[in-house]
């Protein structure tokens, strides 16, 4: 399993010394932390690192800027990045207008290491619901172009003559129906299990080929009429008796269905295929032909941040919503998910695990 990313911080003051002392502290404390001495070094290393998470920055710097003119030229160019202000002058007139122009908060020197940790987590949390809010307007604004597309295009068609048409422009419709509900209950589900992980009922079932077609029915007719091969394998014919969420589980599959759908050119195949691991789980793989996924990759499209931190290595690469909440419901199954993918000839896999009722 990857470490948790720590979180990256800058000190801008012209005390060297404190400098140094501080982002000791901060190291110590679980960040990876650097500083620079002046308002323009400081405005520099944000343009080579724009993953920066946090700016502490000193108001009265020595020479060149102040941390007072420096401040909205850091926000203009770095919108998402929180800067705390430090300042040596008790007067919280000083902090305060700081605050109204973009600052997260202000400390006042000298600061306990309490003090400073505190308002450094707060500061990085709200970074986090900033970039929370951005993806779901990106996913608002982008992802929903296309059902919506799907949806005009298949009721623009219901009223043609030929029969086959009105039958492929009401599955059309359907469809796009389906990838709006599945979009919506992808974020109430991921913002219910930040919160708290859900009391969930396990149903012991019987999971065959005859039980699993109907739930993935309007995906696979998707798969079939956009071209794509479709393919469902229990090998042996077997039968498996697990105990799980029963909608949770087929929400997960459906979600990597609906993924391998988006990066599956025509032609190409999907498969999913049910095998026993061993005595206490059973294996969902959802596999697609014609797409590959970088091992840099493979851990990461599982964070709901994916697109703010990797926009500038991989550009047009947005995985959604989807592959977060699959994440998040595999583990509150008790269960697991990972992704591997070859590049000649390219295919890519996800391997979902739940646990048998043995």
């Amino acid at each position: 399993m990857s470490r948790e990313k720590r979180s990256y911080l800058l000190l801008i003051d012209d005390e060297e010394p404190f400098c140094t002392v501080n982002t000791t502290i901060l190291r110590l404390s679980g960040y990876d932390a650097d500083y620079v001495l002046n308002a323009e070094e400081g405005i520099e290393f944000l343009r080579n690192n724009p993953d920066t998470d946090v700016v502490l920055l000193d108001i009265d710097l020595g020479e060149g800027m102040t941390g007072t003119e420096a401040l909205p030229v850091i926000i203009e160019q770095h919108p998402v990045v929180q800067v705390i202000m430090i300042t040596s002058n008790r007067n919280v007139t000083t902090g305060v207008d700081c605050m109204k122009k973009g600052a997260f908060d202000y400390l006042t020197k000298p600061f306990q290491k309490q003090d400073l940790v505190r308002v450094i987590e707060g500061a990085i949390e709200r970074k986090k619901i900033i970039q929370l809010k951005n993806l779901y307007l990106e996913i608002l604004v982008h992802d929903f172009k296309n059902p919506l597309q799907n949806i005009s295009m298949g009721i623009d068609a219901m009223d043609a003559d030929d029969h086959m048409l009105r039958e492929k422009a009401r599955n059309l419709a359907k469809f796009g129906c389906w990838q709006i509900q599945n979009m919506v209950n992808n974020i109430l589900s991921i913002t219910q299990f930040e919160k708290a992980t859900p009391a969930l009922e396990m149903t012991s079932f019987l999971l065959t080929e005859q039980t699993f077609l109907p739930e993935i029915s309007s995906l696979a007719d998707q798969i079939a009429f956009t071209g794509r091969q479709f393919h469902l394998l229990f090998p042996g014919k077997k039968k498996y008796q697990i105990k799980t969420e029963k909608n949770l589980f087929f929400q997960v599959i459906s979600n990597l269905l609906s993924n391998a759908i988006r990066f599956t050119r025509k032609g190409d195949s999907i498969t999913v295929e049910i095998t026993e691991t061993d005595a206490r789980f059973i294996e969902v793989k959802v596999a697609n032909t014609g797409s590959f996924i970088e091992e840099d990759l493979r851990n990461n499209i599982f964070d709901k941040f994916f697109k703010p931190r990797f926009a500038g290595k991989h550009q047009g690469r947005n995985f959604g919503l989807g592959l977060t909440f699959c994440k998040y419901a595999a583990d509150a199954l008790g269960g697991a998910i990972h992704v591997e993918s070859t590049p000649d000839p390219p295919e890519t896999s996800f391997y979902f695990t739940v646990r048998m009722n043995r």
